[in-house]
């Protein structure tokens, strides 16, 4: 039926189509029902579609001009009633259509629209050839019912052919209500990486209430801009601006977080307007992936500051530090640079004032095998102690300057394969305790031994993999007492610790995600100078399991020579249906696991005795339970519960905390969060709103 209308218009007004074809090579297809021909308008109202490139029409009352006037191509459409209009991508509804197919422009009065999460619309949208318009009169929200919880008015909104929409005198309301105002607005509608609202209501049992508000107020191609608002009855009010940059190409990002209270009231004799908190993190790669530049800054003005406005996306991970690195990789070469200044009076740090790192990729001495590996390192190192801290401690600094140079070569023995190294580690300070220059030197020493043994049965593939790996230091040349220690590349003493273990891999076969099992059960045996340590003071267990909706490890440590267990780490990753998944996490310590950044490195043991690392803050005993789990309650209801429990820790109480999270997706994008929060001496319910892309 709607080809022989179609044909039948055709017949009717051939000459008019014929010429509109010849002057734009444009096809258009007329599809009418019931259509009247009348001076060289086809019309109906009974409904029809017309299509050409770039544009479909579909409405009630279609009339179509297609003839010249005045020697002059007209050809228009005027169309009403159940308008649909799909302009290039985008899509429009109205009241009334004027479009003139001469200019590739048109009129929409009562129009709305939609990109991405957003609803737009207004009194008058034009349509631009270039495929932007703007609107007149208009608003947009997140809300696609014709009584939205919110929404913003403009008398005039421009969105270009990019998506980027720019307006002016930008009104918002809330529940119909006025709450928020901004002279000029540019937000690129495309890129929604952050929800463009966020309001939250939390109470705490120390100071009540707590009201946020978080705002987009600019985002324009690949920079968004945030306001933050935060008040709390027993404290008073913060203001905070956010800014994030992310680059097309992705390869180079630059985040800030910048907040002030505006008045404090936990504080009554202080009233200071100064408490304030910068965050920033940029980091860049060059396009061969061969430089890589990261740098954070955190400026805090005191430490109560850094639970100011504590929520997880104002954070930025800085660790509360300054800190600049650029690495650079060469076919031959490498080049590492780092500054780390202390910007916050009552922190104490290390400082890098620079620290450079330079090498040569590892080469081989001819034909004989052996391959020599190099590199070293500069820097000035100033260790400063808060302010409360100096008057009891010493500052510590020095120029430093280190090499490392080490030889090895791997030789084949039947099924084992052995490599035997050797180097020297050499090091000068300008400075140290008694304001003297020092040189520093070791010699290391050491072999790895491996072999492999592998048989594959009907249902499984098992893999053992036992081996030795020999550690061994030369005495230094000068005590560690004489030195200044900045980190653990500076404490050298005696060792000589021998590895031995034996790795078992188990692969299941003939399955699509087969299960994984994995143990590394191993001890370090100590020869010569060992301090208070036995010959094998220690065993040790690392085992791994993996299945597709299964994942557990498990870290122990039996120290032998106290008989009692030193340390555990435990967990298990399970999703137990599409509607639930569990997290738990247990760690163990004892009096004798020392808190050591690596704890494969063991000249502490052998270098203190036992009584004078016990008195330290390096014997930190305790036991930690981690619990997590989420449940589907229902397709929009999703509940999150995370505990966290301690207790073994000395003479200090047990401590506890917990928290309960309900999520809800409501009409259109918006997601509703309500939370518990329950702390030690301390309850916190926590409302949340925000808009989401639904």
């Amino acid at each position: 039926m709607h080809a022989l209308l179609a044909t039948i218009s055709l017949i009717i007004c051939p000459i008019a189509i014929s010429a509109s074809l010849t002057a734009d090579h444009q096809n258009f297809q007329v599809d009418l029902k019931n259509p009247v021909f009348e001076r060289g308008v086809i019309s109906t109202d009974q409904g029809g579609v017309i299509t050409a490139e770039g544009i479909r029409i579909q409405a009630r009352k279609i009339a179509y001009t297609n003839c010249i006037e005045n020697g002059i191509t007209v050809r228009r459409i005027k169309a009403e009633g159940d308008l649909l209009l799909e302009y290039g991508d985008q899509a429009f509804v109205g009241d009334k259509l004027d479009y003139d197919f001469t200019t590739h422009s048109g009129l929409i009065e009562g129009g709305k629209t939609h990109v991405e999460m957003w609803f737009l619309g207004g009194e008058k949208i034009y349509l631009q050839e270039d495929g932007s318009y703007y609107i007149v009169n208009a608003y947009i929200t997140t809300w696609a019912s014709d009584h939205p919880l919110w929404e913003a008015h403009a008398g005039k909104i421009r969105i270009n052919n990019e998506k980027l929409l720019s307006a002016r005198n930008l009104r918002f309301k809330f529940a119909k209500l006025p709450f928020f105002w901004l002279p000029s607005f540019k937000a690129n509608l495309k890129a929604v990486k952050k929800p463009p609202i966020r309001l939250k209501v939390r109470w705490d049992k120390s100071l009540g209430p707590r009201i946020s508000a978080r705002y987009r107020v600019y985002s324009w191609e690949n920079l968004d801009i945030f306001l933050r608002g935060d008040y709390r009855i027993g404290k008073g009010g913060g203001l905070a601006l956010e800014t994030e940059y992310l680059a097309e190409d992705q390869l180079t990002e630059f985040v800030t977080r910048s907040y002030g209270s505006v008045n404090d009231k936990s504080t009554p004799i202080i009233h200071s307007p100064e408490e304030f908190r910068l965050q920033g993190l940029f980091r860049t790669q060059s396009l061969d992936d061969r430089t890589h530049v990261h740098l954070v800054y955190d400026r805090i003005r005191t430490q109560k500051m850094i639970d100011e406005f504590k929520s997880d996306d104002f954070e930025i991970d800085t660790k509360k530090r300054t800190r600049l690195l650029v690495n650079h990789l060469e076919d031959d070469s490498f080049m590492n640079l780092s500054v780390q200044p202390r910007i916050n009076p009552w922190q104490s740090l290390n400082q890098e004032l620079p620290y450079l790192s330079l090498g040569i990729r590892p080469f081989t001495f001819g034909s004989s095998g052996i391959i020599m590996q190099n590199w070293t390192n500069a820097s000035y190192l100033d260790y400063v102690y808060a302010h409360d801290l100096r008057k009891y401690l010493h500052q510590t600094h020095a120029a430093r300057l280190q090499t490392n140079n080490s030889i090895y070569r791997p030789f084949r023995a039947g099924h084992v394969t052995i490599t035997p190294d050797i180097g020297i580690i050499g090091i000068f300070y300008n400075n140290n305790p008694f304001r003297h220059s020092v040189g520093q030197a070791i010699g290391t020493y050491g072999f790895l031994a491996t072999t492999t043994l592998q048989r594959k049965f009907s249902q499984f593939e098992h893999i053992i993999e036992p081996y030795l790996a020999f550690r061994g230091l030369t005495k230094p040349t000068t005590s560690f007492h004489r030195l200044f220690i900045f980190s653990i590349d500076d404490g050298y003493h005696r060792i000589n610790a021998l590895r031995f273990g034996v790795v078992n891999d188990f692969s299941f076969l003939k399955t699509i995600d087969p299960p994984y099992l994995s143990a590394d059960l191993y001890a370090y045996a100590f020869l010569g100078d060992r301090g208070q340590l036995s010959t094998i003071p220690r065993l040790y267990l690392d085992f791994t399991a993996e299945t597709p909706t299964c994942f557990a490890t498990l870290g122990f440590a039996w120290n032998s020579q106290k008989h009692l267990i030193d340390r555990i780490n435990a967990r298990t990753s399970w999703t137990v249906s599409k509607r639930f998944a569990i997290n738990l996490e247990f760690r163990h310590r004892s009096r004798f696991d020392w808190r050591k950044a690596n704890h494969d490195n063991y000249i502490l043991d052998v270098s203190r005795s036992f009584h004078e690392l016990l008195q330290s803050p390096l014997s930190d005993g305790r036991d930690t339970l981690l619990g997590e789990l989420q449940y589907t309650i229902h397709p929009l209801w999703t509940m999150h519960v995370a505990g966290h429990f301690g207790w073994g820790r000395g003479d200090e109480p047990s401590y506890h905390s917990a928290k309960v999270d309900l999520y809800t997706t409501m009409i259109t994008g918006w997601k509703l969060r309500v939370s518990a929060e329950v702390n030690a001496g301390d309850i916190r319910f926590t409302t949340g709103m925000e808009v989401i892309k639904y």
